[in-house]
């Protein structure tokens, strides 16, 4: 009996199991901007590769973007803008459209 109970409760898991969640459609554009940008300090496979910003993101991995809180995902539009590296415009909008697609997701 004990047996069937477990399978059971298996079963139902199973059942309301939500699939994950599509990955961000922006992540992987939005790495190729950052790693012409930002990979010489984001790329663990770089030797100007920095310990403090590998542990904020890792371009290398390919979640690269899932420990970013959501000030760090608004700090890549900082640092990208006006005021930080001279970028063109549609590479800022690939980003900007990760960031505000991934503070969405994140959202309560």
């Amino acid at each position: 009996m004990t047996s069937s109970r477990a399978l059971l409760a298996t079963l139902l898991l199973l059942a309301c199991r939500q699939p994950p969640p599509a990955p961000n459609p922006h992540a992987e554009a939005t790495r190729l901007v950052l790693e012409v940008h930002c990979g010489t300090c984001h790329r663990e496979d770089q030797p100007t590769a920095q310990a403090g910003a590998l542990a904020v993101y890792n371009l290398n991995l390919a979640d690269w973007s899932v420990n970013l809180r959501p000030h760090q995902l608004r700090d890549l539009l900082f640092r990208l803008g006006p005021e930080g590296q001279d970028i063109p415009a549609e590479e800022l909008a690939v980003v900007r459209a990760f960031v505000d697609e991934e503070l969405r997701r994140r959202a309560p």
